[in-house]
């Protein structure tokens, strides 16, 4: 019997990308990749018995109906049921909701139809709805290994820092709430066959994760943007070269990152990164951050500057009754 669940999940924020996959159909990443979960931007997923099935869900259904999909057939639990996924955050606009909702489905999930304790296929099943969602699935900061077995068995995320040993404030600026003009595995996919600039940037994948693992060790706040900034700077180099070009920064995107610019000229640790979307995510330390989500709210065209910081929690089950 499916016991009535509510489940939780952060977004989270990519350091070093992953962009690209090596299986389509399991969601399997070209590349391994390096994210910061946040503490309490994110999605929540309710799933309950019903006398029929029901799916509500802020972004792509399909997502969500592969998701159920897949939990069904591990369980063999076939009852009907009602399923609701929101964000907290827009959707569609770079700000990786699909991950945070469809980590939180899979928490609700396993939860309700009793597999919540088999990790792997707990990370297999998100994954299926959205690859970053197995980041999601972690507190602190996650490496996602992109493995090598065809059948994804070590395609795993683990998180290997505390969000207490490197604590970060986080504000994203919003530039709009429309829903981006590429969905991000159609991009992918564009990116990887035609892109002349992502096979450097598969190439160039392990030498990233070192160095942001490395500074991550070392507390290393300035290293870690360096990282994070080129990883994202390329990441949009790729997608303009695809065929047709893929543009998804405004006018206002590039003025949110000369302005990190040149607040870091006046002696203001802050670090910008960006996913497949127009919104700028700046990160730096809390004694900084008024400073700057005041900067950042100035800015013309910038419709909200989200807070928020580096969280302990992943996805969690916050309620639920039988």
């Amino acid at each position: 019997m499916i016991c009535a669940t509510r489940a939780w999940a952060p977004v989270n924020l990519a350091l070093v990308k992953y962009w690209g996959k090596r299986d389509s159909i399991l969601n399997l990443p070209a590349t391994s990749s390096l994210s910061a979960t946040m503490n309490s931007l994110g999605s929540i997923a309710e799933v309950s018995r019903s006398n029929k099935d029901t799916v509500d869900v802020q972004g792509d259904p399909a997502r969500a109906l592969r998701v159920i999909e897949a939990a069904r057939s591990l369980s063999g639990n076939r009852e009907a049921m009602r399923v609701q996924v929101s964000n907290t955050v827009p959707t569609a606009v770079g700000l990786a909701s699909s991950a945070s909702s469809m980590a939180a489905l899979t928490m609700a999930l396993a939860t309700a139809l009793g597999f919540a304790k088999l990790r792997n296929q707990v990370e297999r099943i998100a994954r299926l709805g959205s690859g970053s969602a197995v980041r999601s699935l972690h507190g602190g900061y996650v490496r996602w290994d992109a493995g090598l077995d065809p059948e994804g068995s070590d395609c795993l995320a683990s998180p290997v820092f505390s969000s207490s040993h490197l604590p970060l404030a986080i504000r994203v600026a919003v530039i709009s709430r429309a829903r981006k003009s590429v969905p991000s595995g159609e991009a992918m996919e564009r990116c990887r066959t035609t892109s002349p600039e992502y096979p450097g940037f598969l190439r160039d994948n392990p030498a990233a994760m070192a160095l942001a693992l490395s500074a991550l060790e070392a507390r290393d706040v300035v290293a870690l943007g360096q990282v994070a900034e080129d990883q994202s700077m390329r990441l949009h180099s790729v997608l303009a070269t695809a065929d047709p070009p893929i543009d998804l920064l405004l006018p206002t995107s590039h003025a949110v990152i000369q302005a990190v610019r040149r607040l870091r000229e006046d002696g203001v640790p802050c670090f910008f990164t960006m996913d497949a979307g127009s919104s700028v995510i700046v990160f730096t330390d809390e004694a900084f951050a008024t400073a700057v989500e005041g900067v950042l709210a100035r800015i013309p065209g910038v419709l909200q500057v989200l807070s928020d910081q580096v969280g302990e929690t992943g996805a969690t089950v916050i309620g639920g009754n039988t």
